[in-house]
Formats: structure tokens, sequence, C-alpha cells
């Protein structure tokens, strides 16, 4: 049986399966239908046993049957692969019409897309244009061919010089965002940026109101980087401006006008009170889930980070754990029903943050469930947190007293800062304290000095906005 197909069915949510077993029904009466159909619920009961035993006998043809699905997918979600998917329906309406020979009746489709005030699809305008051209030669418009044929190849080219000159600034977005990811938000300065200082140095350089948006959000990310919040939020405001002008945009780009609004969260968590973030969260939450734009996995990622993520983020960040008990259960049933569409940063966030919260509220099971999932698969997305769910797992075995295995978590984090450089600089010193502690556990003096420590340490590296997710700076005395 083809692996490629069983990924892809196992992929499938209830209501995209759902839509696949409707079309394949109402399509089924050829008998090649029929046995696609029947080789789809086959396979869909054969994946739902928990005991799975030899592959079922299937009727169709196996790799038919994949893109038949593919096929199906495409349809259900054709209007969130398209930017602009009237633009792409009005364009597909034009070639049928010329194709029946209707010359004027097409044209009024491509106009409707070439001249549409900004563009916001500059390929689908290419392709209008193009289209319009070619139809031109084919139906023999001289007039069109001696009084606007210049006119339209020179809109064109400027129309491609925006498309590449976004495309760049996309490029440039896609290096600044992989390293957030792969690394620490407060790393080293990536040496990739560096020819790309010039034209990130003044917005002119930025042709469309879509270069735009990705001029100011590297912007905003680089401010955010060096610490300057003040220059950032005036970034990300330019971003929400430049969406209010353009609704369209916005819509077209819904994922972005999220992160926009994820990214304000960020800096009003370091900038203003647990309740006034906690209120901004709240009514963006409100504010979305009341407009869904797409179901989408990266929707689904951005609502669950603003609804779920951020305000688990401004929680711990605040030290209100103790007040927000009961919201735990709703965060950990959030994450599972949407683990499957969450980037993998934003997974290994919320197990950390998770088990950080149990840590802190007493359920230390619960605890050491997340903390090991974060601790799988931080070890190739984020190093920071990577550090500090080591970190909370050994506090975690601490307070179960779990000696034996304490020791072993203790000796295996000694050889992990051996092989690499640590990423705080209190933890090469970790182990001299922890002796201390371990060995008098009644002591509180050897707790003190220990979190005095930390917090010097994260001080002089400049951290410090790490100091409420050290673990070891809430171990008490026993």
């Amino acid at each position: 049986m083809s692996d490629k197909l069983i990924q892809l069915l196992n992929s499938l949510t209830r209501s995209e399966k759902r839509y696949i077993h409707l079309n394949l029904k109402t399509f089924s009466s050829a008998d090649d239908g029929s046995n696609l159909l029947h080789d789809f619920n086959t396979l869909e009961h054969y994946l739902g046993l928990k005991r799975q035993k030899k592959a079922p006998e299937l009727k169709s043809n196996i790799t038919r049957l994949y893109y038949r699905i593919l096929d199906l997918l495409f349809e259900l979600y054709k209007d969130q692969i398209y930017e602009n998917e009237n633009d792409n329906r009005l364009i597909k309406r034009s070639q049928i019409l010329f194709h029946k020979g209707f010359y004027d009746e097409g044209l009024k489709q491509l106009e409707k897309v070439i001249y549409k005030g900004v563009a916001y699809s500059y390929l689908l305008k290419i392709e209008a244009i193009e289209l319009r051209i070619k139809a031109a030669i084919k139906f023999l418009d001289v007039d069109y061919l001696q009084n606007n044929f210049e006119k339209e190849k020179s809109l064109l080219s400027e129309i491609s010089r925006h498309y590449f000159n976004q495309l760049e600034f996309e490029s440039i977005w896609a290096i600044v965002k992989l390293e957030s990811s792969i690394s620490h938000f407060y790393g080293a300065k990536n040496e990739l940026l560096e020819r790309h200082s010039e034209i990130l140095s003044d917005e002119s350089n930025a042709l469309g109101p879509g270069s735009k948006i990705y001029f100011h959000q590297i912007n905003a990310f680089l401010a955010i980087k060096s610490n300057d919040l003040p220059r950032a939020m005036t970034h990300l405001n330019e971003v929400s401006e430049i969406f209010e002008w353009h609704p369209e945009l916005r819509d077209n780009r819904y994922s972005d006008y999220l992160r926009n609004l994820r990214n304000k969260s960020i800096i009003l968590m370091r900038t203003q009170t647990y309740e006034e973030v906690n209120d901004f969260l709240k009514s963006l939450a409100d504010e979305i889930l009341l407009n869904r734009k797409s179901k989408s996995p990266s929707f689904k990622n951005d609502v669950f980070t603003l609804d779920v993520l951020l305000r688990l983020d401004n929680i711990v960040s605040n030290e209100k754990v103790a007040d927000n008990i009961e919201s735990l259960a709703y965060f950990d049933q959030s994450l599972k029903e949407n683990e499957k569409h969450i980037a993998p940063d934003e997974k290994v966030t919320s197990y950390f943050l998770l088990g950080f919260s149990y840590f802190l509220s007493g359920d230390l099971r619960k605890a050491l469930r997340r903390v090991n999932q974060a601790i799988s698969l931080s070890k190739t997305v984020r190093k920071d947190l990577h550090h500090l769910s080591l970190m909370l797992e050994l506090c975690i075995h601490f307070c179960l007293e779990n000696t034996d295995l304490l020791e072993t978590k203790l000796n295996s984090y000694r050889k992990s800062l051996t092989k690499s450089e640590p990423f705080f600089t209190f933890e090469s010193d970790t182990f001299k304290f922890l002796k201390k502690i371990i060995q008098s556990p009644n002591n509180p003096k050897f707790i003190s000095d220990f979190n005095k420590f930390i917090l010097s340490e994260l001080q002089k590296s400049n951290k410090m906005e790490y100091k409420n997710m050290i673990a070891f700076r809430y171990l008490k005395a026993y």
C-alpha cells in the first residue's frame, strides 16, 4: 500500500473526510467512481482500527485514488490557496469566453483584473495582461495592437517590477523568521541580513503596500531583537495602518494581519500590566473568532496563538499562575484539539509553558508529561526553550523526590552542556548550587543564594525577560 496515500488519509480532518465522501458518492455512478468510493471508505475504516491486521483489498488504482483526493481537497480549499480567488475566477471565465469566440465579453472580464486599483495579486494581474495580449493577436484586434499594446506592455513591466520587489522583501522576511525558529529570538546577529541593510533602511525601497508590510514587519522584528520596543511598536502600527487602508490586502494576507497583532501583544507584555495585556488579548480573540476568514491550518495556528499561547505566556511572565489555575484545563484541551495545526515553534512553547504552569500549581505528573514533549521537540526548534525545559525537568524530579532519576538527569544535563555552549551563563555553575540544595533540602539559604546568582547572571547577559521562566528560582526548602 502507498505510504503517501496513508499519510494523506491520516492527515484528513472530519470535515475533509465528509467533503471527499460526499463528492465521491455523488459521482460514483460509473464503475471507476464507485470503486474509488469503496476504497476510500475501506481505508478510512482500516486506519481507524486500533489493531490493524493485513492491508485490505482495494478495487481501484491506488495512485488514481491518491490524486483524486488531492483534486477534491484543492476544490475545498481553492478560495484559501489563491491570494485572490475572485480574480482567478474572472481569468478562467475570460479563457472560456475566448475559447467560445466571445472576444469582447472576455475582455470585460480581464479588464476587471487588470485595472482593479492597487494590485494585491501581482501574478494574476500579469497572467491577465498576458492573456489579453495573446487574445488580441488571436482575434486580430488591430486597433488594440496599434494603440494599446505598448501601453499594456509597459504596465506589465511595471507590475513585474512591483512583483519582484515584493518577492525580495518576502525572502528577507523568510530569513528573519528562520532565525527566530531555529535559534533564539534574542540570539546573535544574523549575517545573512547584512547584505539587505540598505534596502531595509528606507521605506521608499518598498514599492507597493504588500512590500511595505514586509518592510515594517522585518524592521519591527529587528527592533524587538535589539530591545528597542518603542521603535518596534512604531513599525507594527505602520503595518496596522496599511491593513486599515487596504482591507482587501488584509483579507488576502490575514495570517500576516494576525501575526502583527501577535507581535503587538508581545511588546505590550513587556510594557503594560498583566490586566491590560489580558484585556487586549481577550478582545483580539473575540474579534477573530467572530470574523473567521479561513479554516486553514495556518489560520488555526494563529487563532490558537492569540487565544491560548499568548494568554498563557502573559500568565507565566507575570507570575499569575496561582490566580489562573482553572484556565489551565482549557489551555491544555485547546492544545490537544489544535496540536496538528500548530507550528513547531508555537507547539514547543505551549508544551513548556503548560509544563511550567503545572509545576507551579503543584500538578507534577502533568508537568512532567508536558516538559518531556518540550524537551523532545525543542532539540531541533528552540535552543532557549530546550535549556529551560531541561531545568524544569530537573526541578520536577527534585520535587517528586526521584533521587536516582534526578541524579541520572543531572549527569545527562551536565554532559549536554559540555557538548555545546550553555545558553544561560549561570548554567555552568548550576551543579555546585544543586549539589548543596540536594544534600541539604531543608536549608533555604542555598536556594536563596542560587536565586540571587541566577538573577545577577541574567542581568549581566541581558536576558532578564526569562527570569520568571527559570524553574530553579521556584524551588522551596522541604
